[in-house]
């Protein structure tokens, strides 16, 4: 089997010309939209549009919580689970 391999690049957090696994490298900027929806958090996070903000709110995306959960549950989910922290990964 071949595995197909990219270089970093600029602003990657490796070598710019350290050679990474294609589907590592799609995973890493794909991962953002698979798991919330990147937006502003006051007091937690920049702008939606800085590269450094690594939170996203997951809460309808990546966490779902049932109409019948009970609202103490509902609640305790939400606090721990509704927004995500999703920054380096290497």
């Amino acid at each position: 089997m071949i595995t197909k391999r990219v270089k970093a690049g600029e602003n990657s957090g490796y070598h710019p010309d350290e050679l990474i696994e294609l589907g590592f490298e799609l995973w890493a900027s794909l991962r953002y939209a698979l798991f919330g929806n990147n937006e502003y958090i006051e007091g937690l996070s920049s702008p939606p549009d800085d590269p450094a903000n690594p939170y996203f709110r997951v809460e309808g995306i990546g966490l779902y919580i049932s109409p019948d959960c009970q609202k103490d549950l509902e609640e305790n989910s939400r606090q721990c689970f509704g927004i995500n922290y999703l920054g380096c990964i290497h």
